[in-house]
């Protein structure tokens, strides 16, 4: 108890020499200052906090996610503030371009290490989709590459999607397949989920997964998504070059069609 205390008292008194906000420990929950350290900027604390009263850790990452896409779309003319390695930092139009662009740069990190150290089996790796989710609803960014990555191999590993055609090695035990799945399939990444969903089907089929003996029962992904992805796949294998543009096709979907069909008739 002392030392959540203490905890609390050590992020007020940051709250007030970094951001200048005083609040008191009797005006606000623990789940509330948690928002509000993070909504100043103040991740690494409000992570800290939450850690002390086991309180989950989505909204300081949504919260950081929003900084990251401001940072990276209106920083250059809107005063955002983060503190990142100890040092408190503002974006906005009295700042250099090489600050601000340098602040997304770290932000993106920021996100990055915090999925990287909190996003596992435990939470069913339901933070990396969240983040996904909050990035496509805005429509302005695509998905950075290291998350894509993380979404469709775990973590530490290449990306082997789209036009980017490095080697990956997929590990069911490291994704959680059908939260990605219905997320691609959702804002109509077909490419991508057509992709993932063969990778899956060839686990499974061969019994292995991320180097160990898997079973075919250990993940289940429902046919109907499957056939989602299929048909798709289907509306979208004639578009123009306006609407692959748009969408990001890079490759026929006719052909990631019928290999995704192969896989599957294997294994039924």
């Amino acid at each position: 108890l002392i030392r959540k205390e203490y905890a609390v008292l050590c992020a007020q008194i940051e709250l007030w020499e970094k951001a200048g906000k005083k609040i008191a420990a009797q005006q606000l929950s623990i789940e509330e200052t948690i928002i509000v350290l993070a909504e100043e900027g103040l991740i690494d604390t409000a992570v800290s906090l939450a850690e002390h009263y086991d309180v989950d850790l989505k909204v300081a990452i949504e919260i950081l996610t929003e900084k990251c896409i401001e940072l990276q779309t209106v920083g250059h003319e809107t005063v955002i503030s983060l503190c990142i390695d100890g040092i408190y930092e503002q974006s906005g139009p009295s700042q250099s371009k090489g600050h601000n662009l340098s602040m997304a740069s770290k932000a993106w990190r920021m996100l990055e290490e915090l999925l990287e150290e909190y996003d596992d089996r435990a939470t069913n790796f339901q933070y990396r989709v969240m983040v996904a989710k909050l990035i496509l609803e805005q429509q302005v960014i695509k998905l950075p590459t290291w998350l894509m990555s993380m979404l469709s191999y775990g973590l530490g590993e290449q990306v082997s999607l789209g036009s980017q055609h490095k080697q990956a090695v997929f590990g069911t035990d490291s994704t959680n397949v059908v939260s990605v799945l219905r997320l691609f399939s959702k804002f109509q990444m077909f490419e991508e989920a057509g992709a993932l969903a063969i990778e899956y089907l060839k686990n499974i089929g061969s019994g292995s997964g991320s180097g160990q003996q898997r079973s075919r029962k250990d993940i289940w992904v429902p046919e109907h998504t499957i056939r989602e992805i299929l048909d798709g796949m289907a509306r979208f294998s004639e578009a123009d070059a306006h609407a692959r543009d748009k969408y990001g096709i890079n490759n026929d979907l006719r052909v990631l069609s019928r290999q995704l069909v192969k896989h599957l008739r294997r294994i039924e």
